[in-house]
């Protein structure tokens, strides 16, 4: 339930929750079904906890405490199975899985709709609480499924109400002023921002090493494609329109790739680990000094987005030597 019946202040940053559940999910989906065949699960499971941390810190922004709830008690899983404290099971997978689809849900919701959706669905979302808190704890009862939604049953007419005599509305007691919900302040939005970054530069990293060996290249264009997009969405929230820039020049590569416009070669990949890079930069710059920083940094920036939009266009792609950052 959020802390106030008061609308969102602000319907980007609701968008991008709908961008950060939507790409996360996706994530968490994926790596949760390579959990039950990978004797290797060291990397999965990492990359599992940093989506979840992830989701958690973009409903704390937005305060749906229903989805940040649930995204932290996947996210104590994952750290205790990092830990050798959990052993995650198929029936483990089947319960996170859940979580997942309710997650998806709350990442759908409009804003006209968010505010009453929690209320609504409270029992799903206890149940879904309690099971995933079951595989978090060793030794638990086994996790219970998650019931079922109640399907609506047919229309009955309603039996005629006995005649009562009407009585006048008592007076509504006085009720002191509410103040709005604090919105996140810049801070908690850059906040957000950081961990995106951290998160999806991780992913950047990792599959663009593997385009290079993969024969199934659309699944990592895919990913690619998503994780451009989620950095893109958070950098515009905090008005970096350099990061957005970056990210959405990266965005449009993969998106060509996958419409087989575009074959990323070894040449093109070092070029955008650049920008991965560069986007991690900017990602570990504190608040007061961003500003700065991207004006410093302005020429890097503007090199590594002409050379992406030279791949993306066919041109030779040429990155100049870093400038040197000012003493």
């Amino acid at each position: 339930m959020t802390s106030s019946g008061e609308d969102f202040g602000s319907f980007s940053m609701l968008e991008l929750f709908h961008v950060e559940v939507e790409t996360q999910g996706a994530l968490l989906s994926e790596k949760l079904l390579a959990l039950e065949n990978n004797p290797d699960p060291a990397k999965d499971l990492e990359a599992l906890m940093r989506a979840a941390h992830s989701i958690k810190g973009a409903a704390r922004i937005v305060q749906l405490d229903a989805a940040g709830k649930i995204a932290h008690i996947m996210e104590d899983c994952f750290v205790a199975a990092q830990a050798g404290k959990l052993n995650i099971t198929p029936s483990h997978v089947d319960v996170l899985l859940q979580g997942v689809d309710m997650l998806g849900q709350m990442g759908k919701l409009s804003e006209a709709e968010i505010n009453n959706w929690e209320t609504e669905h409270e029992a799903e979302i206890n149940a879904v609480v309690a099971a995933i808190t079951a595989v978090k704890t060793p030794g638990a009862a086994p996790p219970a499924a998650v019931p079922p939604k109640p399907q609506p049953s047919a229309a009955v007419p309603p039996a005629p109400a006995p005649a009562v005599a009407e009585v006048p509305p008592a007076p509504a007691p006085a009720v002191a002023a509410v103040p709005p919900a604090q919105e996140a302040g810049d801070f908690s939005m850059l906040e957000l921002f950081r961990v995106e970054v951290e998160s999806q530069t991780v992913l950047l990293n990792e599959k663009l090493l593997a385009l290079e060996n993969n024969p199934d290249v659309a699944k990592e264009l895919e990913a690619l494609m998503r994780a451009s997009h989620s950095i893109k969405g958070a950098a515009r929230v905090v008005q970096l329109d350099s990061a957005v820039r970056l990210a959405h020049v990266m965005e449009d590569c993969f998106v060509a790739a996958q419409g087989g416009k575009l074959t990323i070669t070894g040449e093109h990949i070092d070029v955008f680990l650049e920008a991965v890079d560069l986007l991690g930069q900017i990602g570990n710059v504190s608040e007061t000094e961003i500003h700065q920083w991207l004006r410093d940094h302005h020429a890097d920036i503007e090199a590594i987005i002409s050379a992406i939009s030279g791949i993306l266009h066919g041109t030779p792609v040429a990155l100049p030597p870093k400038s040197a950052a000012p003493a």
